[in-house]
């Protein structure tokens, strides 16, 4: 009779949809795994924000490997993934690369950290890969690992954390009563921003200009709550927040960057 039992389990954490659900990921196994996998035993159970890996424990397959090293291609089908992730040091070309060793002696949950450098070589054949923006995660079960899952330890939860972008916000009010003595205050975190100028719309209009002088994280479920015054009075309370696409590029005498746009109208 079957005994499965969970041997770990693998979490995308996305800091985008904090607070809220997200959206589905997808995990495939890649194909030089898939023959490792069958003759441990294991059995892969997808869910939502990542995978689950079971084992049989009434068969030996899986005590019998001295250890074993399995990979998976993640990806979105979320076309405007890049436009809220931050991928830091790799550009849009590179395939964020997490590798982890279970140890057996995990504390119960493990974040994961991308690896220095890219992916393997070998793995970013096109043939290999899935179609889409993909990441690649590689776990490596080590002996300890598969004794621990025998005597019945608490499974391990591994996190594939991916932080949101963060941009400076570029606030356009259209609006007549705006002015230069405007201000935009948040009332939960010290958020500054500064007057940028006037600037003329894509459809003519004219809009007072507000930029803030830190990067701010973009998220679905955004932890900020802008409020427009003046004169200690409030005007707007709360003000949008920025969105992935709305995007636009600001460039000063020296330096030029991608701000996110938000129209006041």
């Amino acid at each position: 009779m079957s005994d499965y039992g969970l041997l770990f389990q693998l979490r995308i954490e996305h800091e985008f949809f904090a607070g809220c659900a997200s959206l589905p990921f997808y995990g495939e196994l890649a194909p030089h795994s898939q023959p490792a996998a069958t003759r441990a035993g294991l059995l892969i159970k997808p869910l939502v924000d990542g995978l689950m890996v079971l084992a049989d424990r009434s068969q030996n397959t899986l005590l019998m490997a001295e250890a074993l090293s399995l990979r998976w291609w993640f990806y979105s089908r979320e076309p405007g993934f890049l436009c809220y992730t931050a991928i830091p040091e790799l550009t849009e070309r590179d395939t964020p690369y997490f590798r982890y060793t279970l140890s057996g002696s995990e504390p119960g949950e493990v974040r994961l950290e991308a690896a220095n450098g890219t992916a393997p070589e070998e793995s970013l054949s096109l043939r290999a890969r899935p179609v889409g923006l993909v990441w690649l995660v590689d776990i490596d079960i080590s002996a300890a690992a598969i004794a621990a899952f025998a005597s019945r330890q608490a499974a391990p939860l591994l996190i594939v954390p991916f932080l949101s972008q963060r941009r400076r916000w570029k606030y356009l009010f259209t609006a007549p009563y705006v002015n230069t003595q405007s201000r935009i205050q948040d009332s939960r975190q010290d958020n500054q921003f500064d007057y940028l100028g006037t600037e003329i719309l894509a459809n003519g209009q004219r809009a007072l200009a507000f930029i803030s002088r830190e990067r701010l994280k973009i998220q679905k479920k955004s932890d900020y709550h802008f409020q427009l015054y003046q004169e200690n009075k409030i005007l707007i309370d709360p003000l949008p927040v920025a969105t992935p696409l709305s995007q636009s590029r600001l460039k000063t005498e020296k330096t030029s960057e991608i701000v996110s746009e938000i129209i006041v109208n």
